[in-house]
């Protein structure tokens, strides 16, 4: 096809030409190049960094192993081509090959490509086909890869009988569910599997589990309305006065030996920090100078009495005050007063 001519006049057999004997071999010759076009045998070249198209006459094209490449030959302009991929590699997205998202393809096996050619070595993506395998060992098998344009998706729903590996991001929009079967999330090497609310931030809402199996929340975990706590209690040292805050919830506030003299630990308003109601807040003193512990606008009353005001822990108390109503805490502890 890329040796013909669009003007008629230029084609074989010339107007001038005595036809004779040679008039079966210019049929013969126009069949070939209509089959050729339609659904031949694929020509065969191996991946490299220039593809010469031109060296293949068949309209589809295989191309073999997983070198990039960056251009596809010389051909006049409008020469079209169907590229089939038999494995992973990168198409470069540049001048010479313009691509129908605007970045780098990486292809799968199975992949088809529809190209054309601008004439001077150029040519264009106009269409691409991904061949979706049932067992796909890479996110390639199902569509682009994070190699590809920013913010590629898939609408509707994906079904997948093996495994996905993404070796970037791999984003679900709704639900993923396994029918029938068990759904596994587990990071392999040091990657992490992590659970992040659409459009929050990197640390807001955010769960992950590690490749060691640990789980990470960097917020707050709830189980059927209610908080998770710890399995064992938290420590934040400190020194000096100190106003406890929402990460405090469910820890204990320290206050070390040699901490100092007349520090107070408060907790406080509801207006300020709206802790959930349930919330415990444990203090320790360890220091030989007695720790008072206060709260602002709201109300802390003494657990077993109802007085109420600031309480005084002596060295090495221990005291728990629990949040019962919007506005009031109930406090009790051993060395409390």
């Amino acid at each position: 096809m890329s040796d013909l001519s669009a003007t008629a006049a230029s084609n074989s057999p010339a107007g001038t030409d005595a036809i004779g004997n040679s008039l079966d071999d210019y049929l013969r010759a126009t069949q070939s190049v209509i089959r050729l076009e339609q659904a031949q045998a694929a020509g065969t070249l191996a991946s490299a960094s220039t593809v010469d198209l031109s060296g293949v006459a068949e309209k589809l094209v295989q191309v073999t192993g997983t070198t990039t490449i960056n251009n596809f030959g010389t051909v006049s302009s409008g020469i079209s081509k169907l590229v089939r991929f038999a494995g992973i590699l990168t198409i470069t997205n540049s001048a010479a090959i313009v691509t129908h998202t605007g970045g780098n393809i990486t292809t799968a096996a199975g992949d088809i490509a529809e190209v054309i050619s601008d004439g001077a070595g150029n040519w264009r993506v106009v269409s691409y086909s991904r061949c979706i395998v049932s067992s796909a060992a890479v996110i390639a098998g199902l569509g682009y890869t994070p190699a590809n344009k920013a913010g590629d998706a898939f609408g509707g729903s994906v079904t997948v009988t093996g495994s996905i590996t993404a070796s970037g991001s791999l984003f679900c929009g709704q639900n993923v569910e396994a029918s029938g079967a068990t759904l596994i999330l587990a990071p392999t090497g040091s990657g992490t599997v992590l659970f992040r609310p659409s459009g929050s931030g990197s640390g807001t809402g955010q769960c992950s589990i590690s490749s060691a199996g640990a789980l990470v929340v960097a917020d707050e975990l709830t189980f059927n309305s209610q908080l998770a706590g710890y399995r064992g209690i938290p420590q934040n040292a400190q020194t000096g006065n100190y106003t406890c805050v929402l990460a405090d919830s469910g820890k204990e506030i320290y206050h070390a030996s040699g901490a100092g003299a007349g520090d107070t630990f408060t907790i406080p308003a509801n207006s300020s920090v709206a802790y959930p109601i349930g919330t415990v807040l444990t203090f320790g003193n360890d220091d030989s100078n007695a720790l008072s512990i206060a709260i602002t606008t709201d109300t802390m009353r003494l657990a077993g009495v109802g007085t109420t005001g600031t309480r005084t822990l002596a060295q090495y108390g221990v005291a728990t005050a629990r949040k019962v109503t919007a506005t009031e805490w109930r406090v009790s502890g051993v060395g409390l007063t």
